[in-house]
């Protein structure tokens, strides 16, 4: 399941395709900055960083309109031209941290989202630095199309990389899309959270549990229980286990905890694994560990037909088979088949041989471990 709930956030060619572009960004002499359709900026280059004085910390905490000596009216019209979907290119001053300006010509383009909205906005700003080294070298360049155009040129990368059209976006997306579906036919909780444990993304048995309020709540700090008495938010289990994982002392990192529960059912079982996000993704948002939760007093859902394809038994013993899954006697499973006893051991013992098994328990975990569980929706 680890194997799965990473695919979901991290893909190799993912990881090549945005090094690729942010290798090239960082290296460029082009200014490049990255806001979410709210105009909330989350990437800006090193050139960015270095011409406006602001760190990217900094960027992150104000308006890119504060960046613009532009009047209130202009900036609206170009914040509308851009939500329409319309590339908008000028001249403009921008505004140092110190307070100085600078002359610089910006294009910005909206990147489209998959419903067709806006999904991110892309500033290409070219500064007097930029211009003044690539007519340094158009005189000894046959190709000074490759100056000249450098901002289109880092336009088209971004939007390759980026674009909901793109061929390798849509393929990733379409597998987030399978990955999410078989998540969801699982029989534990899965929760992929951010490091405030804030859930990114849960499937259909996690969202279950949540609901019930019953031991796992979601609240204003992110996901959080009791244990022995105490409340406990997952956020710090989440801090705890990352900073033991990367300790070299031998600290318990397992993340494993046991949720009391107002009903006084057994405790959800809860284990917390960090996740290692090290590659610099446009999101502000990234997965930062896996919550995997049961509760013990689910039966588990065997599927019948299953078991009669995987083990060759009869339709009345796999329905023995999945009734003493759930963790029934030998007497309630005959009382709820209505057969007698000693019919049920006899099925028993067929289920035994055909399953190689020799004990009841070892029936239960082979069927526990087994994809006869995995949901059909």
């Amino acid at each position: 399941m680890q194997g799965i709930a990473e695919d979901v956030t991290r893909h190799p060619r993912a990881d090549a395709e945005f090094e690729k572009l942010f290798a090239a960004l960082e290296d460029s002499l082009i200014m490049v900055m990255i806001a979410n359709s709210e105009g909330e900026i989350e990437y800006a280059n090193t050139k960015f960083q270095e011409a406006t004085g602001y760190n990217l910390d900094e960027l992150k905490q104000i308006a890119p309109e504060s960046l613009v000596e532009i009047a209130k009216d202009k900036n609206d019209a170009r914040w509308e031209t851009l939500r329409d979907g319309t590339e908008w290119r000028g001249e403009s001053h921008y505004r140092r941290k110190n307070g100085a300006l600078f002359p610089v010509i910006e294009t910005i383009s909206p990147i489209p989202a998959i419903d067709g909205g806006v999904d991110r906005i892309l500033w290409v700003v070219e500064d007097e630095t930029a211009q003044r080294v690539y007519r340094k070298h158009l005189s000894t360049r046959a190709d000074p199309g490759l100056f000249t155009d450098m901002p289109s040129r880092i336009r088209n990368a971004v939007f390759l990389v980026l674009s909901s059209d793109n061929s390798l976006i849509t393929k990733l997306q379409m597998e987030n899309l399978a990955l999410g579906d078989a998540m969801n036919r699982l029989p534990i909780g899965v929760i992929v959270v951010d490091a405030f444990s804030r859930p990114l993304r849960m499937n259909r048995s996690a969202r279950a549990i949540i609901e019930t309020d019953d031991g796992l709540a979601l609240g204003r700090d992110g996901l959080h229980g009791t244990v022995d008495g105490q409340a406990v938010r997952m956020r710090d289990i989440i801090w705890r286990t990352g900073r033991a994982a990367s300790s070299k002392k031998k600290t318990d990192s397992s993340g494993a905890i046991a949720l009391e529960r107002p009903s006084g059912y057994r405790p959800l079982s809860v284990v917390v694994t960090p996740l290692r996000t090290e590659s610099h993704y446009f999101d502000k948002d990234r997965p930062a560990a896996l919550i995997f939760v049961s509760d013990p007093e689910t039966h588990p859902d065997i599927d019948e037909n299953r078991l009669s394809s995987l083990y060759g038994l009869t339709r009345a013993e796999a329905r023995l088979a999945a009734l003493l899954a759930q963790d029934l006697s030998l007497a309630d499973a005959a009382d709820e088949l209505d057969v007698s006893q000693h019919t049920v051991r006899t099925h028993v013992k067929r289920i035994f041989s055909k399953t190689t098994t020799e004990r009841q328990s070892g029936l239960i975990r082979l069927l526990l471990s087994g994809p006869e569980q995995i949901s059909h929706e």
